[in-house]
């Protein structure tokens, strides 16, 4: 049975088969640990124009944002000029990258040495050419999670035993989009639809008084408890500052329903249509896989992924399974299962693609592709934790740039409250 909390995200079927393992994760301190994989052969040392490319290490508990910030003042560089390759979670220890411009680094940039700011530490590498792009430059992720199992923890170690060698073989997780592409109240695709549609008010009561069963409180209760945190949001994440700021206006009356778009930043609108796009994601690929479909082949009216080309396939055949990604650009076709199956989900949404381009409220969303499966870099490994070995598990993986750990889990312990164990 698919929890309500995963079905609201449109996430839907399992592929792998087990046993419901009762878990929680990020239980502790560095439980949850991620270290970016670079392409090294962009890091090359050039001379002339380029940028300093320096890994940062961040400490549990800091928000990516905050630790940009703490940065750019011992930089003295604004944090717009600070490039990353991708957010880490502030309940995560995370070794990632940042790109600065050339002149800010020039007294620091002596290969191998230690910059210790507070608790994060930077060691600058290498200088990179500006016209290397950051997407070209971040290959994946390597995660080592330790796992608290509450229960059946010889069932996990079977589980594990067989799904590791799998998963190194032929076994394919489906690439869906995690949980925090949705928020902590899971509800940003929600509000991304409100905000096509022009609903301000929806968005208003959806954003600040809705209540949801996995979030025990309405939005704006959670703000006014927080009122000493947010009086400086320059710390907070990106998102929640906004939120913030939208609530105090609209508390005195400075934004009202109308004037909402013209308020909200375009980075701010865009993320949350991307995550409405996400959600069209899981839903459509969690249809194929209730079709009984393979997820790592292509079958007839697929599009599909072979050497380096996209196109329809017209039969069973080896390839990657791509899933559209909604945005004005998409065309479907006649003959295609899958471009049916994204009619249906628009159609349960009321939704018309022509939506996503709105010049005059500055939406312009082009859409694209994602791969149905996960892409793993690194072996799957697993061990028992040092934190307490009879009750805990260390798992070590690598994958692609924008798949999601927390769906790897998902797929092998099968939470049943994903907000309340870790995810």
């Amino acid at each position: 049975m698919i929890p309500p909390e995963d079905r609201f995200i449109g996430l839907g079927k399992y592929v792998i088969k087990g046993p419901i393992i009762n878990h929680k994760i990020k239980f502790h301190a560095s439980t949850f640990r991620v270290v970016e994989v670079i392409n090294s052969k962009l890091t090359q040392e050039i001379k002339g124009k380029g940028k300093c490319l320096l890994a940062v290490y961040k400490p549990w508990g800091l928000e990516f944002r905050g630790m940009l910030k703490i940065i750019s003042e011992k930089l003295k560089v604004r944090s717009s000029k600070i490039d990353y390759l991708g957010i880490k979670d502030a309940n995560s220890t995370s070794v990632s990258y940042i790109l600065i411009p050339r002149p800010f680094c020039e007294g620091i940039f002596r290969r191998g040495e230690i910059i210790k700011i507070n608790d994060i530490s930077m060691s600058p590498l290498s200088e990179i050419n500006l016209y290397h792009h950051k997407r070209r430059l971040h290959i994946g992720n390597l995660f080592n999670i330790d796992i608290l199992i509450l229960d059946h923890f010889s069932k996990a170690l079977v589980l594990l035993r067989k799904v590791s060698r799998d998963i190194n073989t032929d076994l394919k997780i489906p690439n869906y989009y995690g949980y925090q592409r949705f928020g902590f109240r899971r509800i940003y695709h929600i509000l991304g639809l409100k905000i096509l549609k022009k609903d301000y008010e929806g968005f208003f009561n959806t954003l600040y008084f809705e209540k949801f069963p996995w979030f025990d409180k309405p939005y704006y209760k959670y703000l006014e408890e927080r009122t000493e945190d947010f009086k400086n949001l320059s710390h907070v994440n990106k998102v929640t500052n906004v939120d913030a700021k939208l609530y105090i206006a609209y508390q005195k009356g400075i934004v009202r329903d109308s004037e909402l778009v013209s308020f909200l930043p375009r980075w701010y609108k865009r993320f949350l249509i991307n995550s409405l796009q996400s959600y069209i994601f899981n839903k459509v690929l969690s249809r194929r896989i209730e079709l009984g479909y393979p997820i790592n082949k292509c079958v007839s009216g697929d599009y599909c992924l072979i050497n380096g080309a996209i196109r329809m396939s017209r039969e069973f055949e080896d390839g990657v399974p791509l899933i559209p990604l909604i945005g004005y650009s998409y065309r479907p076709h006649v003959d295609s299962y899958l471009d049916d199956m994204i009619s249906g989900v628009l159609k349960e949404l009321d939704l018309d693609k022509s939506l996503f381009y709105q010049p005059d409220t500055g939406i312009k969303v082009f859409g694209g592709f994602r791969e149905a499966v996960i892409s793993f870099i690194h072996p799957f490994k697993y061990y028992r934790s040092i934190y307490d070995p009879n009750r805990s598990i260390k798992l070590i993986f690598g994958i692609k740039r924008g798949c999601y750990a927390t769906i790897v889990l998902r797929e092998l312990f099968k939470p049943r409250n994903p907000c309340e164990q870790g995810y």
